[in-house]
């Protein structure tokens, strides 16, 4: 199990919660808002940028994915052992459970068409063949 894993399940049992909306608690029972780090990922061979936000808590000095978290409090062990956890609307800064899944990256993708995200790609660079 990963770093991150482990301090996932040790958040938890120390009190961190999820709510079904996407609010974090801490364990004196406090909103929190967690940060939002906004990570770069590369087009391959294209040179562009595409910018995606995620909110973390901190946690130990680490950064836990928020989505990660609400994955371990709804599917347990499962959540670790699945190869992703997805944004059933594509929006990464939405962690509602209801929003949250566990799957595949064929499902991910599978996501990302049914919610347009490669058109509005296509639609501002001319495509990924061109």
């Amino acid at each position: 199990m990963s770093k991150v894993n482990e301090l996932i399940v040790e958040a938890v049992s120390k009190g961190y919660f999820v709510t079904n909306d996407g609010t974090i608690i801490n364990p004196k029972g406090k909103i929190i808002n967690g940060q939002v780090r906004y990570d770069r990922e590369k087009r391959a061979g294209k040179g562009r940028d595409k910018a995606r936000a995620y909110r973390y808590i901190s946690y130990k000095n680490h950064k836990l994915p928020v989505h990660r978290v609400v994955a371990y409090l709804k599917f347990g062990e499962r959540a670790f052992e699945a190869e992703c956890v997805r944004h059933l609307n594509d929006n990464p800064l939405d962690n509602s459970w209801s929003n949250i899944e566990i799957g595949t990256f064929y499902d991910n993708s599978q996501d990302a068409i049914r919610n347009r995200r490669f058109d509005n790609y296509r639609r501002k660079s001319g495509g990924y063949n061109s």
